[in-house]
């Protein structure tokens, strides 16, 4: 994606895809309707879900796919569309009782009949994946408590009788059930991860902030088409908002986020002859504006802990030229090798490797290379691994609100933050929202629910995120509200709200 004074993703063709069916034919139809973008979004008790129903239990049906929407059906224990009579799958709490007291990990236990698949959820987050017997009569949900805050929690649950992310015939909720939190000794968990939106200016970091209820404590920032005396230049050089020139480091002195700096590697990705400036960068030959450029940094008090770079995003698609498509995966890791080890040489900025999310298995058109993962310098040259993350229709159905249903694919959040904890790093987010064009869903706040939980799990190594603002306008923008993206704006600042 490119932020406005930046070149733009021209692999995004405009067009809205509107779509719109009744609860009552989703339910004559057997779950028609399943690639609707508003198919699986769900509402809270007492509101009207996107669909133009309100549910009885908190939340509506997902409209034909088992999982992923953190959806419940009408309230009691009766499948799908049954108002809670007959039905092939039948689900209801057997253990603990309401009101009992959960302290540490907890079973809680449901029974029924004919369900595959059964989930845990507070409110629109799900809390877990439950163990389903093999009789398919009983499920128990191991619940980490310790992960909610003490006091009154209000649990749901729901099955399909199918698996994960596959297409279901009949579901079932078990409806609410309120259980209190009470883990002596220990505090609920209340600190956020470092979270932000686009690095234009302070002001706009302010407004941001004020939108959604809580403080930017992240910011992207571009610096994708600096020329080298611009690089290397005190305070850092940049138009951020595309018109005026700013000293970065100056603009954001005393701001105690985490400011992400996206750049190219070889000098800038406008250059007609940008591939043989990889070439020389992977013979050493940028090293010392790398290492003026870490210094400069340094001098201005912009350390590991305030500030992160994050050279040649997006690398895996052709998008930008700084790309491995031409040169070659020995080049492009090459050049990256030297500028992470120039950067290292001279002060403590943390480096960020950024894919984009991609179910593309074939290097050619819009995809440099077969797998993201070929074009991996080694940990020994990567401090955070990271991904930009869009709600594309060919990463996941338009219900998807688990996280876990993307694991399997090695390029998406899932697989990201699984190679990070196994090889002891962070993971960051530059960048993340909606998109409206071709590949994108568009208006979808189950994908809001779905990134909101993918954080808060794995908060422990968030080194941050960025929703991608692109300033307030485009086809990616939460702020200033519009009709664009109203009801995922809404689903923000709901989740993101201090």
């Amino acid at each position: 994606m490119e932020l406005r004074g930046g070149i733009p993703f021209t692999a995004l063709i405009l067009s809205l895809l509107v779509v719109a069916c009744s609860s009552d034919a989703a339910n004559d139809a057997g779950g028609a309707g399943r690639d609707s973008p508003n198919a699986g979004s769900a509402s809270l008790a007492g509101t009207t879900s996107s669909a133009g129903t309100t549910s009885s239990a908190g939340t509506s049906s997902s409209g034909g796919t088992s999982s992923s929407g953190g959806t419940s059906s009408n309230g009691g224990a009766g499948g799908k569309g049954t108002g809670g009579g007959s039905s092939a799958v039948t689900l209801a709490w057997s253990s603990p009782a309401v009101n009992a007291t959960l302290t540490g990990t907890t079973d809680l236990h449901l029974a029924g009949r004919g369900f595959v698949n059964v989930e845990v959820f507070q409110g629109r987050t799900m809390v877990v994946r439950c163990t389903v017997s093999a009789d398919h009569a009983s499920a128990t949900c191991s619940v980490d408590t310790t992960k909610l805050a003490n006091g009154a929690v209000t649990l749901t649950a729901h099955a399909w009788d199918s698996a994960p992310g596959a297409s279901f015939t009949n579901d079932a909720d078990a409806g609410p059930r309120i259980f209190t939190v009470n883990n002596a000794g220990t505090t609920p968990p209340t600190s956020f991860w470092p979270s932000g939106t686009d690095g234009l200016s302070r002001d706009f970091a302010n407004a941001f902030g004020a939108f959604r209820g809580r403080p930017t404590t992240s910011n992207w920032i571009n610096e994708h088409y600096l020329t080298w005396d611009w690089v290397t230049a005190p305070g850092l050089n940049g138009t951020l908002d595309g018109t005026n020139t700013v000293k970065v480091y100056d603009l954001y002195a005393g701001w105690s986020g985490v400011m992400v700096l996206s750049m190219s590697m070889a000098g800038r990705d406008s250059d007609t002859n940008y591939d043989q400036q990889m070439r020389d960068c992977a013979n050493g030959a940028y090293d010392t504006y790398w290492q003026t450029f870490a210094a400069n940094a340094t001098a201005a008090g912009r350390t590991g802990a305030n500030t992160v770079v994050s050279p040649a995003h997006e690398f895996n698609g052709t998008w930008f030229r700084w790309n491995p498509g031409v040169v070659g995966i020995d080049v492009w890791t090459g050049c990256w090798r030297h500028v992470y080890t120039a950067i290292h040489s001279e002060s403590s900025l943390r480096v960020v490797w950024v894919l984009s999310a991609s179910s593309n298995t074939v290097k050619g058109g819009d995809y440099s290379v077969n797998s993201a993962w070929d074009a991996y310098p080694g940990d020994a040259y990567v401090d955070i691994v990271g991904i930009n993350r869009y709600d594309f229709k060919s990463l996941s159905p338009a219900t998807t609100t688990n996280w876990k249903d993307t694991c399997g694919n090695t390029q998406d959040i899932c697989y990201v933050a699984t190679y990070a904890r196994q090889h002891g790093k962070m993971i960051g987010v530059p960048e993340w929202s909606m998109d409206r064009g071709q590949y994108g869903y568009g208006d979808l706040p189950a994908f809001v629910d779905m990134m909101y939980g993918f954080f808060k799990d794995n908060a422990d190594i968030l080194a941050f995120e960025n929703q991608f603002d692109n300033g307030g306008s485009g086809d990616w923008s939460f702020y200033p509200e519009n009709a664009t993206n109203m009801q995922s704006a809404e689903e923000y600042e709901k989740l993101w709200k201090q």
